[in-house]
C-alpha cells in the first residue's frame, strides 16, 4: 500500500470508477512479460481517502480498511484467489485523510482468463454491498515479433535502492489509476517495456523508440508532444518518460509508442487512450504575434477565405480553440487570423502543416457536396460535423421515403477509439430542407434520446403519453432493425 495524491474523477475506459455508499475506488491493470517465459498482470487499486469509514487503531490513531477479494479463473478453474485487507495510512483525528493505492503482481502462463475483484469498506454499514469489477485477460506474448507491453500511466517516479512492490529495476513507480487528466495535473508520465528485440533484430542491434500524442478522434499527431529514445537490443528494453501537458487543450488523446528498426521501418506500435480537461487554457494574441507566417501556405489567403477556413475547423477543434477562433472571427484581424490558422495546423504537424490542412480540406469539400444545404455549409450540419470529427462511418442506412417515419439515416462505426459499435441517428423533421439533425446517439457527449423511435414516427403517430419511448411499429418500418443490426 502506498500513500499518494490522486484526483478522483469519474471518467474511465480501460479503468473503472465505482461508488457504493461513500466508497470510491479506481482500478486499472497492465500486462507485462517476464524473461522467465511467463507473463504477469499488475492490478492497481486506488482508494479515495475521504470515502472511507475510520476507526481508532491500537496506536490511538484513525485508520480505515478495505477488504479485497481477487479471483482469476480460466474457464471453470480458479487459477488465483486472494482475500486480503488493505489499510489506509494512519492519521490524527484532525489531520487530512489521504488517498492510497495498492499494487498486486500476479504471474500467469499463456491463456484467456476472467478477472473479478470485489472491494468493500470494512467499517461500512452492514448492508453495504461490495463493489464488483470484472474483466477479461488475454495473455499471448508471441516470440516471432517485437512486442510492447501495456502502457502504465505513472503519477510519480524516483530512483530507489529499496526494493518494494512499486519498484522496477532501480526506480520506484507510483501508478496513476485513471485515464482522466484534469487541469490541476500538469505532467504526464508513463512506463512500458519492449520485448523480443534480440531475437528479431539481433543482439546489440540499434532501434528507435518513438512516443507522441495524437488526437483520438482524428489520429492527427501532435509533434509538440513527442520524443524518442535510441536503444540497443536487450532482453527487456524500458521506456520511461515524462512531459508537460500544461498547454495541452481539452480533448481525447492517445499516447502512441512506436518501435522502429535501424532502417526506420515500423515494427511495433501501442496506444493508450486518455482524456484531458483544460478549460481555462487560453490562446493569447501575444503568443500568436510571435509566430512567423512569411513564406508559408497561409500568407496569400484573403480575409473571406480565412473566415471559411477557420469556421471549417470547428468539428476538430478543442473548446478553447473554438472560443479563440470565434473571437478572431469577430475582430477580423487578417494577420492574427492567418497566424491562428497556421498555428492550428503547425502544432498538429510541425513539419508538414500544409499537407495536413489540404488533407482535411478534401474532407470539408466532400461533406459540403454531400451535406451542404441552402442554410448551412456542410461542416455546419450535424452529418458534416460528425463525419469530420469521427471520420467516415463503416455503414450508412439511408431511409428517405419510409411509409410512416420522417426521413432518416443511421450511421454505424465499428470502433471509435476504444469504443465499439457506435451509432448516430439523423432525421429530417421539417420535410422541406435537407437539414438532417441528430436525433439520438450512443456516443458519450452526443445527444441521447431514449424516445428516438417514437419521435421518428411522430410524422404520423401522436404520442398520448410523454413517458413512452417506443412507438407501435407500422408495416414496413425497419428503423429498429437497422439500429440493432447495422447492415
Amino acid at each position: 500500500m502506498k500513500s499518494i495524491v490522486l484526483l478522483f474523477i469519474l471518467f474511465i475506459t480501460t479503468c473503472f470508477g465505482a461508488s457504493s455508499q461513500d466508497l470510491d475506488v479506481f482500478f486499472s491493470k497492465a500486462l507485462f512479460q517476464s524473461p522467465e517465459n511467463y507473463a504477469y498482470i499488475e492490478n492497481y487499486l486506488a482508494v479515495k481517502g475521504t470515502s472511507l469509514n475510520y476507526k481508532q487503531n491500537e496506536a490511538g490513531k484513525m485508520q480505515g480498511s478495505i477488504e479485497v477479494l481477487l479471483i482469476i479463473a480460466e474457464g471453470d478453474s480458479i487459477k488465483y484467489l486472494d482475500k486480503y485487507e488493505l489499510k489506509s495510512p494512519e492519521f490524527e483525528e484532525n489531520e487530512e485523510r489521504t488517498n492510497f493505492i495498492d499494487l498486486q503482481r500476479i504471474a500467469l502462463p499463456k491463456g484467456v482468463y476472467s478477472l473479478e475483484i470485489q472491494v468493500s469498506d470494512k467499517y461500512g454499514v452492514p448492508e453495504q454491498k461490495p463493489i464488483v469489477y470484472e474483466d477479461l485477460i488475454v495473455i499471448d506474448f508471441a516470440k516471432d515479433s517485437i512486442l510492447i507491453s501495456d502502457i502504465e500511466l505513472i503519477e510519480s517516479y524516483k530512483p530507489s535502492d529499496t526494493k518494494s512492490t512499486f519498484t522496477k529495476g532501480n526506480m520506484e513507480l507510483i501508478p496513476y489509476s485513471s485515464n482522466f487528466f484534469p487541469e490541476e495535473i500538469e505532467s504526464f508520465a508513463f512506463y512500458a517495456e519492449v520485448y523480443n528485440t534480440i531475437g528479431i533484430l539481433g543482439k546489440d542491434q540499434a532501434f528507435l523508440t518513438n512516443f507522441y500524442l495524437e488526437s483520438q478522434d482524428s489520429e492527427l499527431k501532435l509533434d509538440t508532444y513527442a520524443g524518442f529514445k535510441r536503444q540497443n537490443a536487450v532482453p527487456v528494453a524500458v521506456m520511461l518518460n515524462k512531459f508537460s501537458i500544461k498547454e495541452l487543450p481539452s480533448g481525447n488523446y492517445n499516447l502512441v509508442i512506436e518501435v522502429r528498426d535501424k532502417n526506420n521501418i515500423l515494427v511495433s506500435k501501442k496506444k493508450h487512450f486518455f482524456q484531458r480537461s483544460n478549460p481555462n487554457l487560453k490562446l493569447s494574441s501575444e503568443n500568436l504575434a510571435n509566430i512567423g507566417v512569411g513564406n508559408t501556405f497561409v500568407v496569400n489567403i484573403n480575409l473571406d477565405s480565412l473566415n471559411k477556413c477557420i469556421k471549417s475547423l470547428h468539428p476538430i477543434s478543442s473548446t478553447s480553440e473554438i472560443n479563440y477562433a470565434e473571437t478572431q472571427l469577430a475582430i477580423s484581424d487578417v494577420e492574427l487570423m492567418r497566424k491562428y490558422f497556421y498555428h492550428f495546423w503547425q502544432k498538429r504537424n510541425k513539419l508538414e502543416p500544409e499537407r495536413l490542412w489540404l488533407s482535411y480540406n478534401e474532407q470539408v469539400q466532400k461533406v459540403q457536396k454531400e451535406y451542404g444545404t441552402i442554410i448551412n455549409s456542410g461542416y455546419e450540419t450535424d452529418r458534416g460535423r460528425v463525419y469530420l470529427q469521427y471520420g467516415q462511418p463503416n455503414s450508412v442506412e439511408v431511409v428517405h421515403h419510409a411509409p410512416s417515419s420522417y426521413p432518416y439515416e443511421i450511421w454505424h462505426y465499428y470502433k471509435l477509439g476504444k469504443r465499439s459499435n457506435s451509432k448516430f441517428i439523423f432525421y429530417n423533421p421539417d420535410l422541406v430542407t435537407e437539414e438532417f439533425v441528430i436525433l439520438h446517439s450512443n456516443v458519450p457527449g452526443e445527444p441521447y434520446d431514449a424516445a428516438w423511435h417514437y419521435k421518428l414516427q411522430e410524422r404520423n403517430t401522436l404520442r398520448d403519453n410523454i413517458d413512452k419511448t417506443m412507438a407501435p411499429i407500422p408495416y414496413g418500418e425497419k428503423a429498429l432493425d437497422f439500429y440493432s443490426m447495422p447492415r
